[in-house]
């Protein structure tokens, strides 16, 4: 999505309804140095971000924050 977002070419992947679970960097690595130095967390960890997003709003926002227009979505009979 980044290099046709770049090419000015940016659009949500099919529907664009499909949800996209996203986390910071920092909040992902914050998550696992505390599950090293702390020996009271045991178990699985689902690490995604408080709220959810789908894929056109991704879209939407990337090419906005890249100063790009966002075209359309894609056509869903081509994926």
């Amino acid at each position: 999505m980044l290099l046709p977002t770049k090419l000015g070419f940016g659009s949500a992947l099919g529907s664009g309804k499909q949800f996209l679970p996203w986390i910071h960097i920092d909040d992902l690595i914050g998550i696992i140095t505390k599950s090293i130095s702390d020996e009271s967390m045991k178990g699985a960890y689902n690490a995604v971000a408080p709220s959810f997003s789908n894929y056109n709003e991704f879209a939407k926002t990337m090419a906005e924050v890249m100063d790009k227009p966002f075209l359309c979505q894609m056509c869903q009979t081509l994926f």
